[in-house]
This record gives C-alpha cells, sequence and structure tokens, in this order.
C-alpha cells in the first residue's frame, strides 16, 4: 500500500467517526463493510512488511558474523568452513568438502578450491583473516 491508499484510508475513517457522532448507524455500518478489505489488504502487507524485515535482519546478523580467510568463510565460533565464492556470490552457506580426504577443499556446488588450511597467500600478509565486504574478489575467483 501506497501513501496516497493510506491517507485514504484514514481519511475513509474519519468520515465513518464523523457519521458515528451524528448517530447515522446505517451509513456508519455501509462504510466499515466498504473499508474492511481495505483494511485486510493492509494488515496482510504489513505481515508481509514484517516478515521480510526479519528476513533481512537475518541475512545482516550472518553476514555480520562471517569472517573469510583466504577466501573461506567461517561464521562466528563455527569451525564449518563454507565457500567464499558461493557466499560472495548470493549469500549461500555451501560448506566446503575435503576433496579425496587430504585437506584440500573443494565447493560441491561451484568447484571453487581455496588454499587449504595453512598455506601462504596474499591475504596473509595483512593478517589472514578479512572482513567480507560485497564485491570483493577473493569471493568472485573462489581460489584456483
Amino acid at each position: 500500500m501506497d501513501v496516497i491508499s493510506a491517507a485514504a484510508l484514514a481519511s475513509a475513517f474519519a468520515k465513518v467517526m464523523g457519521l458515528a457522532n451524528q448517530g447515522n448507524a446505517a451509513d456508519v455500518q455501509r462504510d466499515l463493510i466498504e473499508l474492511q478489505p481495505t483494511v485486510m489488504e493492509v494488515v496482510a502487507e504489513n505481515e508481509g512488511v514484517i516478515r521480510e524485515n526479519g528476513e533481512l535482519k537475518r541475512k545482516l546478523e550472518t553476514r555480520e558474523s562471517a569472517r573469510n580467510v583466504n577466501g573461506v568463510v567461517y561464521f562466528g565460533t563455527d569451525p564449518m568452513p563454507f565457500c567464499g565464492a558461493c557466499f560472495g556470490t548470493d549469500g549461500s552457506q555451501i560448506p566446503l568438502l575435503d576433496k579425496q580426504h587430504n585437506h584440500d577443499l573443494i565447493c560441491p556446488r561451484c568447484k571453487a578450491t581455496p588454499p587449504r588450511p595453512g598455506r601462504a597467500t596474499r591475504a596473509d600478509e595483512g593478517g589472514g583473516v578479512d572482513p567480507i565486504q560485497p564485491g570483493d574478489e577473493i569471493l568472485k575467483g573462489g581460489g584456483r
């Protein structure tokens, strides 16, 4: 519902209140019946906005808890490695697999192969842990 519709709804309620104050019960009832679908639409839209707001808050909390270590994403204190390429592209949380049990990581979705833990990269020169920012090249490339 846009601002004009909200203003029209408020005006209609003011009209109904005026009729009620004048004692016109039949007119009040008719106007209330006409307003009911609009009120239901506003309530449904509000519920949708509340739901969307909750989803966006959860996504923001997830992004804020993410750490990028050489193209591998970790969330909070969870030791599970996730694909930095997939997370950077669309926010997907794809767990990385241990390729052939030799500690080389691979994403089952995009096939990115970030360096295995302990392998030096340019990110290590700056401390090895980079905060994730939209558009990070390391997230787009996915590794070797």
